[in-house]
C-alpha cells in the first residue's frame, strides 16, 4: 500500500490534476452520456439510469429493467462494462491526486495512514454496483430480488464513501487554509 501511496503522492502536480479534471469532466459531459444514448433509439434515450438511482427496491428495478430491450439493454451493458469499467478509474486519479496533494504535498499531517487511497473503496463499490446492474440487465425477467437489493445498498454505500472523500478534501483544504 505505501508504495501505491508514494506513487500518487509522486505524481501529484497542479498538471496531473488538471489532466485528471479534464478527463473526470469529458466523462461526465460526454462519454458516458454519449455511449448509452448515441446507441439507442430515440424513444429509449431518456430511460432511468441505475446507477444515478437512490435507495431503489426491488419493484422499482423491475420496472425501470423492464424498459430496457433490444439496443438500449444491450447499449447500457456495453456502457455499464467499458466506459464506466474506465470512469472509475479515472475519478480515482482525479480523488487520489487532490487527496496527495493536500495532505502530503502541502504537509498537513493525514488524518490516517494512506488517505490518498480512499478513492480506492469508490472504485471497488462502483465495479460491484456494474456488475450487479449488468447481471440484472441480463437475466431478467428471472428473480433478480437479490442482485437489486445488493446493488441498491452497494449504490448508496457508493455515494456515502463518495461524500466522504468530499468531506475529507474539504477539510483537508480548510485545514491548510487555517494553519499557521
Amino acid at each position: 500500500m505505501k508504495t501505491i501511496s508514494d506513487f500518487f503522492v509522486r505524481i501529484a502536480s497542479l498538471k496531473t490534476l488538471l489532466l485528471f479534471f479534464g478527463l473526470y469532466v469529458s466523462f461526465n459531459a460526454y462519454f458516458l452520456p454519449k455511449g448509452f444514448k448515441d446507441k439507442v433509439p430515440i424513444e429509449d434515450k431518456n430511460l432511468p439510469i441505475l446507477d444515478l438511482q437512490f435507495g431503489y427496491n426491488p419493484g422499482r428495478v423491475k420496472e425501470i429493467v423492464a424498459m430496457y430491450h433490444g439496443e438500449a439493454k444491450d447499449a447500457y451493458i456495453i456502457n455499464s462494462t467499458v466506459v464506466d469499467g474506465i470512469y472509475p478509474v479515472v475519478y480515482m486519479f482525479f480523488f487520489a491526486i487532490i487527496l496527495s496533494l493536500v495532505f502530503y504535498k502541502w504537509k498537513i499531517k493525514p488524518w490516517f495512514k494512506f488517505i490518498n487511497l480512499f478513492p480506492f473503496v469508490l472504485v471497488i463499490l462502483d465495479y460491484l454496483e456494474n456488475y450487479h446492474i449488468v447481471q440484472m440487465l441480463k437475466t431478467f425477467p428471472e428473480n433478480i430480488d437479490d442482485l437489486a437489493v445488493n446493488c441498491s445498498a452497494i449504490t448508496l454505500l457508493k455515494w456515502a464513501f463518495a461524500g466522504i472523500a468530499l468531506l475529507m478534501i474539504l477539510g483537508g483544504l480548510v485545514q491548510n487554509l487555517t494553519k499557521k
